[in-house]
């Protein structure tokens, strides 16, 4: 039987539900006996398979050294150390990474550890943080420093935010030389973030793209048709809604539609950002409310993503398989899910392109909208088989 243990800062979210997808599939299987590890969250459910690092104080540490000085991945000993003890004991015979930002793990203690027991890795990257010397993203800033060596970092404010210092040229050249391990195997979501990693310092290191797959049988079109009459329904939704989400621009194309023809909702602002809203737009914080979130995607005519920078929102997927078109922005690999049969792509911050399409929309709905979309590659069973195959490529 093999071990594998799978590390992620949360065990919910987005990256969470993809870790837990490829877990819960593993544990299906006889050869396989599956842990899950999270950085901080809820407490674990199971006390075997699954384990939560960190305490507040630990967190709380972390984040204030990385505000200070700039090293986010690079505190957290006391938290590694217990997990490399359980891992010791365990030793499993591959390890499954995702974000290791977070403010919980010691990247360098984690890695030495990996090399010196000479360990296979798969590791997903859900954003450039691996290859950068401080950002998770790089595009909104128009930054190519990461190709050849990260300084002076016009970034150094933004997540994982650096009050202080600016450390992101040491920080590039400590990850170069941790990450380029002979048995490291890279996973993107995306085409667009493979392309990167093959010109980063990553390059020569193998490399496959595994879309993000969601849960079908909860994301699903409503058995009622939702897109007849009534107000034309726009929805957004994001985990947080910072600038490079493209909060302003929802704002700013509700000021330029017709009120009395669409209603906007958009979903996970913070309650200051609520207020902030124009009268009109209905603002709601992040729910887990699964159910609630299903029936927004249901009854929206249309779902506005307008990220400036993004790997493979799974948002995307999730308005596609209940049985919503999107229009997003063409930026990162949020394209990459959307086709001419089930949304559109516009230009940056082209609003008056999404308008148009808004008008077209609104005046042409039909009965029984059908989407080209292959509801079985977007499941998070395949994408749990995909990984379970690349597992069973390197072990055998």
């Amino acid at each position: 039987m093999y071990k594998i243990v799978h590390i992620n800062t949360f065990p919910n979210k987005a990256t969470g539900s993809i870790m837990f997808s490829v877990h819960n599939e593993l544990q299906k299987l006889d050869k396989w006996d599956s842990y899950v590890v999270w950085g901080r969250g809820r407490t674990p459910k199971d006390k075997v398979h699954e384990y939560n690092m960190q305490c507040g104080w630990e967190i709380m540490m972390h984040g204030v050294l990385s505000r200070i000085f700039d090293n986010t991945g690079f505190n957290s000993d006391y938290a590694t150390e217990r997990l490399l003890q359980k891992m010791e004991y365990l030793m499993p015979d591959i390890i499954q990474l995702h974000n290791l930002h977070g403010y919980y793990i010691n990247v360098k203690m984690l890695f030495e550890w990996i090399k010196h027991r000479n360990i296979p890795v798969v590791w997903t990257l859900h954003d450039c943080w691996a290859f950068t010397g401080h950002c998770a993203y790089f595009d909104y800033a128009n930054c190519n420093c990461w190709k050849n060596g990260c300084h002076d970092c016009v970034q150094k404010k933004s997540y994982p935010a650096s009050l202080v210092f600016d450390n992101s040229k040491l920080n590039w050249l400590r990850k170069k030389e941790l990450f380029n391990y002979k048995q490291l195997h890279l996973v993107t979501p995306s085409i667009w973030l493979h392309d990167l990693v093959k010109e980063s310092f990553l390059k020569k290191l193998p490399c496959s793209v595994i879309n993000n797959g969601i849960d079908t049988d909860v994301f699903k079109p409503s058995s009622i048709n939702c897109h007849i009459g009534g107000k034309f329904k726009i929805l957004g939704v994001a985990s947080e809604w910072t600038p490079r989400k493209g909060l302003h621009d929802f704002i700013q194309l509700y000021r330029m539609l017709n009120h009395e023809q669409i209603e906007m909702t958009i979903v996970g602002l913070t309650s200051q950002q609520i207020e902030a809203l124009p009268e009109g737009i209905r603002g709601m914080m992040r729910t887990d409310n699964i159910e609630q979130l299903v029936s927004l995607y249901q009854e929206a005519d249309m779902f506005f993503n307008p990220t400036y920078e993004d790997n493979y929102p799974t948002t995307n997927l999730e308005a596609l398989a209940c049985g919503t078109p999107v229009c997003t922005y063409r930026t990162g690999g949020s394209i990459e899910s959307v086709n001419e049969g089930n949304g559109f792509v516009v230009e940056k911050n082209e609003l008056g392109g999404v308008k148009k399409i808004i008008e077209e929309r609104l005046h042409s709905r039909k009965m029984g909208l059908h989407l080209d979309i292959d509801r079985k590659r977007i499941s998070k069973e395949y994408m749990a088989e995909q990984y379970i195959k690349l597992y069973n490529d390197i072990l055998l």
